[in-house]
């Protein structure tokens, strides 16, 4: 079984929305994704009806789609940002867990959720997708890194995306190494640092794509290098087959 997947963080509304939903929906028609997994996404009563982001880019490609809200931002608007996945395949079991948030950090004051799919590729079983946006703080990082790792233990071979806010190397990355997941980048490109942030003239990775067992890569490239004509952050594209008789 061969996948693509594609996982971007959108950037809410910033940098000129409608010129960049379109941008994005054209990445999508053209690379045909089996799965994308995507970050910040609002849902504004001031912007397109309050229909949200993955709604929007949904009804232009095609696709299915399920968003979850991770925190509403005050009463009024409401707005509510939160992750999405999409596909054009069916998509079940949509679920979502509360990770660490600290309301008085005034640095992030974001709570954060990570959301879990079982996505039904033809010819294959369903696939287990996990997208999320990590803390920024380290302790509540590390705090959240934990659950999602003990969420993903008990599934069969998971796909993991998102933006974590933090470097390779950190305690979050290697807990999710450690846990089984491996990180697809260094996989593909040893000799490449891979930064995918900030989009036009990125300095840091901050964006991962891990694959339980039994995933291969046998491509993955960073979308939106250069500029910010999709988003602040460059996006991850990765073509991947799974072998159940993987090791």
């Amino acid at each position: 079984m061969r996948v693509t997947v594609l996982s971007l963080n959108i950037w809410n509304y910033r940098g000129g929305w409608a010129a960049r939903r379109g941008r994005i929906a054209r990445l999508i028609q053209e690379t045909r994704p089996d799965v994308i997994g995507l970050q910040e996404v609002r849902r504004d009563p001031r912007y397109a009806f309050g229909v949200d982001q993955a709604a929007q880019l949904a009804r232009l490609t095609g696709l299915r789609h399920v968003y979850a809200p991770a925190m509403r931002y005050w009463r009024w608007p409401p707005i509510e940002e939160g992750l999405a996945l999409l596909s054009p395949h069916p998509i079940t079991r949509a679920t979502t867990i509360p990770l660490r948030w600290d309301r008085a950090d005034r640095f992030d004051p974001n709570q954060r959720i990570a959301l879990r799919a079982a996505i039904t590729v033809p010819g294959g079983a369903p696939l287990d997708c996990w997208v999320t946006h990590l803390n920024q703080r380290p302790p509540l990082r590390d705090a959240s890194a934990a659950l999602v790792c003990d969420a993903l233990r008990p599934m069969h071979s998971p796909l993991l995306m998102g933006d974590f806010n933090t470097e390779p190397g950190s305690p979050t990355i290697r807990a999710f190494s450690d846990g089984g997941s491996r990180d697809m980048w260094p996989l593909a490109h040893p000799d490449d640092p891979g930064f995918t942030y900030p989009a036009e003239s990125p300095t840091g990775r901050i964006d991962y794509l891990f694959a339980g067992p039994g995933w291969t890569v046998a491509h993955i490239e960073r979308i939106g290098v250069g500029s910010r004509s999709l988003s602040d952050h460059c996006g991850l594209l990765a073509s991947l087959s799974f072998d159940s008789d993987a090791p």
